[in-house]
């Protein structure tokens, strides 16, 4: 850092002492370009000031954030690999930050910043909170983070990326209890399914399954209007409710397949399937689907 100084102090030395004598000596416009002159010189010195004291993973989060401008860029594996290393690069960064979880160090900053800017790429967002995932793990999420998920008007898919990979924390049934207030409330459908998977991914479903969730699931399930994928994802997660109120989750599967006013070939075929698996009753007869309905159902 002495010998940057030094260096620094040559070059402006001789500069300064133009700048004296030409500035005595220039005429008005003279002057103002000299004004300029200096204007730009000193916006590249700040900049590159600001260049050198940039960390290892400042500069990392600036590469990952050019590799999301750029339009429709494709990642290949030896993309993706650089890309793997330079969040882990990020996430240790934070790991060792002393600052807590959303705390205010520069980098730490500068994520929270990007995440929030409605107007960034949302996949660099959603690759954000990735990285957050890494360095704090499944309940470490940072407060900003919970509150977004409570704005009316965020951006769906990454309420679905932060649910993806953080749990709300509180009491034992807090996630549970919250995803279920989602999924009963007016959000996307591309949210709600994240939210289904997100149930049938808690690790202790004892603690967390009640049967007031199961009431939720039987009107959501049973309700015409309800999306067909949505229900078909309803029904899946009913599998994980049979082995703790087996009589209760039968009914409610028994009552999707023999609904006449559904008109859900799909859902229904899979309850008869999960009762099928679960029960030690007679096999139920799976309804027909076309190679149509099929094809509707996974690519729309």
């Amino acid at each position: 850092m002495d010998k940057i100084k030094r260096l620094a102090a040559k070059l402006i030395a001789p500069i300064a002492t133009r700048f004296r004598s030409g500035w005595r000596n220039a005429s008005r416009p003279k002057r103002l370009l000299i004004i300029i002159g200096v204007l730009v010189l000193g916006s590249f010195i700040i900049f590159l000031s600001a260049a050198l004291t940039l960390s290892r993973a400042e500069l990392s989060l600036l590469v990952l954030r050019r590799e999301f401008s750029r339009a429709a860029a494709a990642c290949h594996e030896k993309c993706r690999a650089a890309r793997a290393e330079r969040e882990n690069l990020i996430a240790d960064a934070l790991k060792s930050d002393s600052a807590s979880p959303g705390g205010s160090s520069r980098l730490t900053f500068q994520i929270k910043t990007h995440i929030l800017d409605e107007a960034a790429n949302p996949d660099f967002r959603k690759e954000l909170v990735k990285i957050l995932r890494l360095a704090y793990g499944p309940e470490g999420a940072p407060e900003y983070l919970l509150a977004y998920l409570d704005r009316s008007a965020a951006n769906s898919d990454l309420k679905a990326a932060i649910l993806e990979y953080f749990q709300p924390q509180g009491s034992p049934t807090a996630a549970a209890d919250y995803y279920f207030s989602l999924l009963s409330g007016e959000v996307d459908l591309a949210l709600k399914k994240e939210v289904i998977l997100s149930l049938s991914n808690l690790d202790d479903k004892p603690a967390n399954f009640t049967l007031s969730q199961l009431a939720i699931i039987k009107n959501l399930v049973l309700t015409p209007t309800t999306d067909r994928r949505l229900r078909a994802s309803l029904v899946m997660l009913l599998a994980d409710y049979y082995p703790l109120f087996k009589s209760q989750t039968a009914s409610v599967l028994k009552n999707v397949y023999q609904a006449k006013d559904l008109n859900d070939r799909i859902s229904q075929a899979m309850a008869a399937d999960v009762l099928n698996h679960q029960s030690e009753a007679g096999k139920l007869a799976l309804p027909e689907i076309s190679a149509q309905e099929w094809n509707d159902y996974y690519n729309n």
